[in-house]
C-alpha cells in the first residue's frame, strides 16, 4: 500500500509525498482560470492525486484535509463539471495503470508535510522528511489532467 499526503493552497500551489517522492508546483495561470468558474476548493485538492502510471499495480490512500475533496475521490461524484472532468481522468489512469485509490481525511494540523509543500516552505519540509529525494517528481501538465 503506498500512501499520499497531498495539500493544495489555492493562492499558492499545490504538493504531496509519498514514500521518498515529492512535488510541489504553482498553479499554473490557465489551472487558476479553470477553477475560478467552478467555485470549489476541492478542484485543488483533486489535482494533485494524478500521477498515474507512478502508481501501476498498487493500493494507494490519499491523506487530504479536504473533506469534499476526500468525499468527491471516494465516491467518484461530483455536482461541479470542473471537478468531473479531473475526476474522469483519475478514473481512467486507474483502469490503465490497474492501482485502487481511497481518501482519508485527516487535519490540517496533521498534515504538515504537505502543506509545507504546497506553501513552498522547503526547509520546513527537509526537516520534517530529511530521507525524500532532493529532487522533486514533475507533475503532469494541465491537459493530461482534464479528461472531457
Amino acid at each position: 500500500m503506498l500512501k499520499l499526503y497531498t495539500d493544495a493552497a489555492p493562492s499558492i500551489g499545490f504538493g504531496g509525498v509519498f514514500q521518498k517522492e515529492l512535488f510541489a508546483e504553482k498553479w499554473p495561470h490557465k489551472f487558476a482560470n479553470l477553477a475560478s468558474g467552478s467555485n470549489s476548493s476541492a478542484l485543488y485538492q483533486a489535482d494533485p492525486v494524478l500521477l498515474g502510471s507512478a502508481w501501476s499495480h498498487k493500493r494507494i490512500v490519499i491523506f487530504c484535509d479536504n473533506e469534499a475533496a476526500v468525499s468527491i475521490t471516494n465516491n467518484g461524484i461530483s455536482r461541479c463539471p470542473t471537478i468531473m472532468s479531473v475526476l474522469r481522468r483519475l478514473i481512467w489512469q486507474s483502469v490503465i495503470h490497474n492501482f485502487i485509490i481511497k481518501a482519508e481525511h485527516i487535519p490540517g494540523y496533521v498534515n504538515t508535510v504537505a502543506d509545507s509543500l504546497s506553501r513552498f516552505r522547503l526547509q520546513a519540509f527537509r526537516r520534517l522528511c530529511p530521507a525524500a529525494n532532493l529532487d522533486p517528481t514533475p507533475c503532469p501538465a494541465l491537459s493530461e489532467i482534464v479528461l472531457n
